[in-house]
């Protein structure tokens, strides 16, 4: 506006020009508009009625304001990226974390970066009490506090709550912990080294450097990437450069199923560089074999390239071969060898998601798994180098506690330059416990199939593993009974009284013929339904997570609890392998908009179940917005099937059921 009006006839001025310029007032036009009644889901009234369509997580700023969910330290919270961390390591570290969550709607595992870290005190611990939560098929346990949330087959439930036989969500896969290091990987000579001729080296430096991809460290937030491209790069990737006018035009390409190469891209973009969207074509091929005969392969294949000359630089930098790699002498590179594990892992579980096959039983009922094998192609005068190459793969995998064979070589094809290429094909040991740590350490990436049927495995042989453990231990128990003076009859019923599902006949070989080799004890005993069987049964959960079931939630003396908060609207996170999450999610009853509220009291969300009718008031926050530290909640329940939610919590009066 002008300089206000002064003198004679201002009053008059000043009225047109606020009629004229009153558009550009904000409650004006909103109340005009009619948009405050319009974007509000109660339509300008103070209340209204509403039917609880979900019980969901939002995390309150602070511990003692809203909700509570706590863990005791040393419990494992998952990283996106599937590697782990004890709890308690996360408080200096919690800013540049991004841990793993679980969206509801689309069935998938996410990252969800940490927006605060905190604990309770010990008397507040005390007050709100600690319990110990343990699961039937593998014995996992963890130790949280009385109203920490789990998602179960019946919904989000308390542990304090949960009852023997409920269904917990769990991700069976641990991963490796995450260590922290500030070693330097790659710094400004080493990228020079590997710079094609006329190149512009400054330029690439510089982008390199603008990028935050040099100096590089294991510290690097980048490095995980880093190092599953690198691998890729050892299987199905490949890296070429050509000349292109004074210079050199480096690319990358990278093939595999179009769901994997997405992940692959995001991965580049993450980085800062651009890909080409995912290419699907058609090739037909004549291949001659040494037997003298010729194949015909034909089908249909999906890349996605990026052409940057800094990024050719960079995976050349870092130890990727150049060119066709069953001509090329090399080896898995010095700055992976000496990497934190939870590096290695990345290397490997990208490298075995292009050639390690994937987890398959095998025998007469399906439960015992076959040995896991990977193939690399080699010129006839390159098979001691990749021998070498192998050599370093299975030293790696020996780090994650994982034995494999030597190279065994067999005849591959002729080339039409008469080159004799041959294979070298290494085994994972099939030890129930060697393969464990292969699919529980280490899995794969880049690839959702074989990653998801690794999770099942080790869930599977979890469950073996506990079958062995609980036969050792009721045959120690038997023996011990019998030396009491039981009958067979009286040890079978007191076993079956301790939880124990050995039958009598079993017994009964225990205590009258013996066991000669305790360590074998249980591991051929049926475990359960076919491997094929108990995948099929976790069909309705994506993601390789599964259903474990409660045998024993108990009381614990930990007094000291730990909290985080996630920026992800879905507010759970996983703990030792459980999925926990509290709030309602309603739709309101005359218009059907959709909107969260907040349970006001210490227990509420236990007097709350789906398809409750509840009342639902604004919270009261400045300008109609979130109230406190309650991100995104501006409405909480105070009455529940027509009760009030303070009378329930009182004591006062029972929930109706409807």
């Amino acid at each position: 506006m002008a300089k206000a009006s002064r003198g004679l006839f201002a009053a008059q001025k000043l009225r047109k020009r606020r009629k004229e310029f009153r558009w550009a007032y904000a409650p004006y036009k909103r109340r005009m508009l009619g948009l405050d009644y319009k974007s509000d889901p109660l339509q300008g009234a103070p209340q209204g009625k509403a039917i609880v369509l979900e019980k969901v997580g939002v995390e309150c700023r602070q511990p003692n304001s809203a909700v509570r969910k706590c863990v005791a330290p040393g419990t494992n919270v998952l990283f996106a990226d599937g590697n782990s961390s004890p709890i308690e390591k996360l408080e200096q570290r919690w800013r540049i974390s991004e841990i793993a969550t679980f969206d509801p709607q689309t069935r998938a595992v996410e990252g969800s970066p940490i927006v605060d870290f905190f604990s309770l005190t010990q008397s507040e611990a005390r007050q709100i009490g600690a319990l110990e939560v343990v699961t039937e098929e593998t014995g996992r346990r963890i130790v949280c506090s009385a109203d920490h949330p789990f998602y179960t087959s019946n919904g989000i439930v308390d542990a304090r709550r949960l009852e023997l036989g409920d269904k917990v969500i769990v991700m069976p896969v641990p991963g490796v912990e995450k260590q922290p290091s500030r070693e330097r990987v790659l710094n400004d000579e080493d990228v020079l080294k590997n710079i094609p001729p006329s190149s512009r080296s400054n330029r690439i430096i510089s982008e390199l450097y603008s990028k935050s991809l040099l100096p590089l460290a294991y510290d690097n937030g980048k490095i995980a990437q880093l190092a599953r491209i690198v691998g890729h790069v050892f299987g199905d990737g490949t890296l070429s450069y050509s000349k292109s006018g004074n210079g050199w035009t480096g690319k990358f390409v990278a093939s595999g199923n179009p769901e994997e190469l997405e992940t692959l891209g995001a991965d580049l973009s993450s980085l800062g560089f651009h890909s080409s969207p995912v290419y699907e074509g058609e090739s037909t091929s004549i291949i001659n074999l040494h037997s003298g005969t010729q194949q015909v392969i034909s089908g249909h294949y999906h890349i996605l390239a990026s052409t940057s000359i800094v990024l050719f630089t960079l995976l050349k930098s870092l130890g990727a071969p150049v060119g066709r790699k069953s001509d090329l002498t090399y080896i898995v590179p010095q700055w992976i060898m000496k990497a934190p594990l939870w590096v290695k892992r990345e290397f490997l579980a990208s490298f075995f998601g292009s050639e390690l096959e994937k987890p398959r039983a095998r025998g007469r009922n399906g439960t015992t798994f076959q040995s896991p094998s990977f193939t690399i192609c080699k010129s006839e005068d390159n098979i001691e180098s990749g021998k070498r190459l192998i050599n370093t793969i299975r030293s790696l995998l020996k780090e994650f506690g994982v034995e494999s064979s030597e190279a065994s070589m067999k005849p591959s094809v002729i080339r039409r330059n008469n080159v004799k290429s041959f294979r070298l094909t290494t085994y994972v040991d099939s030890g129930f416990e060697n393969l464990l740590s292969l699919f529980g350490k280490i899995g794969y990436r880049y690839q959702k199939t074989r990653e998801t049927f690794s999770r099942y495995a080790y869930e599977y042989l979890l469950m073996r593993k506990r079958r062995i453990e609980r036969a050792k231990e009721a045959y120690s128990r038997t023996l011990e009974l019998r030396a009491k003076g039981l009958t067979i009859k009286q040890v079978s019923e007191r076993l079956r009284d301790e939880g124990y599902d050995f039958g009598r006949g079993v017994v009964n070989s225990w205590a009258s013929v013996g066991v000669k080799r305790t360590e074998r004890l249980g591991s051929t005993a049926r475990i359960g339904p076919p491997f094929a069987e108990f995948v099929r049964q976790q069909s309705d959960l994506n993601d390789g997570l599964v259903w474990e079931t409660i045998a024993e939630v108990k009381r614990s003396n930990e007094n000291r609890l730990l909290d985080l908060t996630t920026a992800s609207n879905n507010h759970n996170f996983f703990a030792n392998g459980f999925l926990t999450s509290n709030c309602v999610r309603a739709q309101i009853i005359k218009n059907g908009k959709t909107v969260t509220a907040f349970l006001p009291g210490d227990g509420a969300l236990n007097f709350i179940d789906e398809h409750d009718e509840v009342e639902i008031e604004g919270i009261g926050g400045a300008e109609g917005k979130a109230y406190g530290d309650l991100p995104g909640t501006r409405y909480r329940v105070f009455t529940v099937n027509g009760v009030s939610l303070d009378a329930l919590l009182k004591g006062k009066k029972e929930k109706p059921r409807r």
